[in-house]
């Protein structure tokens, strides 16, 4: 859903002006609680069994789909993948994916406690900052189940003439942009995106990304055989 937002479809078509992108930091922090000092790993069962996995795939699935919506898919990760002990529960993710061309992302995924931090000043921090020899492009979405309150907002910054650009769309539900728009790709018969392969796409991503971190080591993704 995060795709159908304004700031990100603007974003898309900013991308290309940025030159060649060299690196990109993305940050998903969600207000779960305060999981880092707590003495009954089973209160939280409930989110293994109701969602497969804590917060690489509750929160960092999405901020991954949006880099490969960007940036197409990584060559290899490196990760750190911290779980609340004695379970299976992660709490905090923290992973570099290079590119064929030698950018990198820097990308982080957290469970945390503070209650009036991120953009909105409401727990919900999430950012991603795309930096090009050209210029540079932050984004900052808004919480996903009251994206009625604020519109995401984007900043541009232009090396060439060294001026700074805010995108501030309209208050937009992104649900029902992306519901209107799949049914509208019914309407014509064709297929649209994000479809299968861009959520397979994600999946690997998450399997690389936790392999890394159980091992220590770095994977390098076989797209060829996937």
């Amino acid at each position: 859903m995060k795709r159908f937002f304004p700031a990100v479809r603007k974003m898309n078509e900013l991308i290309p002006s940025l030159g060649t992108i060299f690196s990109t930091q993305i940050r998903t922090y969600q207000a779960w609680g305060n999981l880092f000092d707590i003495t009954d790993p089973e209160n939280f069962n409930w989110i293994l069994e109701g969602y497969g996995g804590g917060v690489i795939k509750c929160a960092g699935s999405h901020m991954l789909d949006l880099m490969l919506h960007f940036l197409g898919r990584p060559e290899r990760s490196y990760a750190s993948v911290d779980h609340v002990g004695n379970s299976s529960l992660d709490r905090k993710a923290v992973a570099l994916f290079e590119y064929s061309n030698g950018s990198t992302v820097s990308f982080e995924a957290a469970a945390h406690p503070l209650k009036k931090i991120g953009f909105e000043r409401n727990s919900w921090d999430e950012h991603i900052q795309i930096n090009g020899v050209n210029g540079r492009l932050d984004l900052y979405p808004v919480i996903w189940n009251e994206p009625m309150n604020n519109a995401a907002l984007l900043v541009h910054y232009d090396n060439i003439s060294e001026t700074s650009t805010e995108y501030r769309f309209d208050r937009t539900n992104p649900f029902d942009v992306e519901i209107s728009y799949f049914c509208d790709c019914l309407e014509r018969r064709e297929q649209g995106h994000p479809d299968v392969i861009d959520g397979f796409n994600a999946d690997v991503l998450i399997h690389s990304l936790t392999e890394s971190g159980k091992t220590k080591l770095p994977v390098v993704i076989d797209w060829k055989g996937l």
